[in-house]
This record gives C-alpha cells, structure tokens and sequence, in this order.
C-alpha cells in the first residue's frame, strides 16, 4: 500500500478521493493512504513521464 503526505490543498485530495486513488483524506494524519487503483495510477505516470526508452 503506498502513503502519500497530504500537504496540498483539500480540494485535490478531496477530488483524488472522489475518483477512487485515495482512501477518504480527512483525519489527523499527516499522510493519505493511496487505493490499489491510484497506487497503480501513479506508477503508471511515473514511468510515463520520469524514465527514458531505450534509443530516446
């Protein structure tokens, strides 16, 4: 399970929490809890945009 800090405004987490990548933001804790789907999601991005193709 991957935890992400939540120092951004509530409007994202609440959003991001709407679409199923984290579980529900609101509490003390200083992290949010990513689900299957936004660990999944945020690998995927991550790949996409911060690694090189072989021959690029």
């Amino acid at each position: 399970m991957g935890h992400a800090w939540k120092q951004i405004d509530w409007s994202i987490t609440n959003r991001l929490h709407e679409k199923g990548y984290i579980h529900n933001p609101v509490g003390k804790s200083k992290s949010v809890t990513l689900t299957e789907e936004g660990l999944a999601k945020s690998e995927a991005l991550f790949k996409a945009l911060f690694t090189k193709v072989d021959g690029k």
